[in-house]
């Protein structure tokens, strides 16, 4: 098994995409900004981030990453297994019960039959 080597995730810059224009890149933000090497997924209500090409994310420090590419689907909450939560970033969320209970703390009155995003990225 791969183990990732102590200390921050360097996030190189990203090449072969086109470059957003300025100020138009959506930034995501974390509760718990901590990130596997590789492969990653984050969760969010509904479908605002469905279809967004690129994102920043919101760092540990307070520093944003260079835009990355995001894959996005949209899924129902009750059709979530913890095989299409493997790369959650957040190893409290990789399941759906956990992920469950972090989503109610985000979002008051999130059920089970709500609307989520998958948004998919690489570090």
């Amino acid at each position: 098994m791969y183990r990732r080597p102590p200390g921050p995730v360097v996030v190189p810059q990203r090449r072969g995409y086109p470059a957003p224009m300025a100020g138009s890149v959506p930034i995501l933000e974390f509760a718990h900004p901590v990130f596997l090497p590789g492969r990653n997924t984050t969760v969010r209500r509904g479908t605002r981030w469905h279809g967004v090409p690129f994102a920043r994310l919101r760092l540990g420090d307070g520093g944003l990453t260079p835009p990355v590419s995001l894959h996005t689907e949209v899924r129902v909450f009750r059709e979530l297994d913890a095989h299409a939560l493997r790369f959650e970033h957040d190893p409290a969320c990789r399941t759906p019960e956990g992920l469950l209970a972090v989503l109610r703390i985000h979002y008051p009155g999130f059920g089970e039959d709500d609307a989520v995003t998958l948004c998919h990225f690489d570090l």
